[in-house]
């Protein structure tokens, strides 16, 4: 099983680090970063390399973030949307890790014991679509 630990670990820890340098930072990207760590840890000799790159990359942080600690960006639901329909990279480069505070009319509402989500109105399109509103999932 050390192998297959081994193998799945390196795989997260470059996918998780590539992600990061594409700037694409998710929830879903961290974990999958801190479960590479604890894979390649079991071996940390043969991973030394890569535990490094892992930890040097930025990706992990150093203590958990807390909400309280950085101040919420303000903008209203037709700004997020118009930014993000203009260059969806640069809005992720600008925005990812931080707190948004949006404000704007409420769409819809849905979810079930697991998840919620609220779907802000944004910028009116020709072809409605994804784009055309703001999913907030809680």
């Amino acid at each position: 099983m050390d192998l297959a630990e081994q193998i799945a670990g390196q795989n997260l820890a470059e996918s998780a680090i590539a992600l990061h340098r594409a700037g694409m930072d998710t929830p879903e990207t961290i974990t999958s970063a801190q479960n590479a760590l604890t894979l390649l840890s079991v071996n940390a000799s043969a991973n030394t390399a890569l535990i490094k790159q892992l930890k040097a990359s930025g990706i992990l942080p150093e203590k958990p973030a807390e909400a309280a600690d950085t101040a919420a960006v303000t903008m209203s639901a037709v700004t997020v949307t118009k930014k993000y329909m203009a260059n969806s990279f640069a809005f992720n480069q600008q925005y990812n890790g931080k707190t948004l505070q949006i404000r704007g009319k409420i769409h819809s509402v849905g979810g079930n014991s697991n998840s919620v989500f609220i779907i802000l109105a944004g910028v009116p399109q020709e072809d409605p679509g994804m784009n055309d509103q703001v999913d907030c999932n809680i």
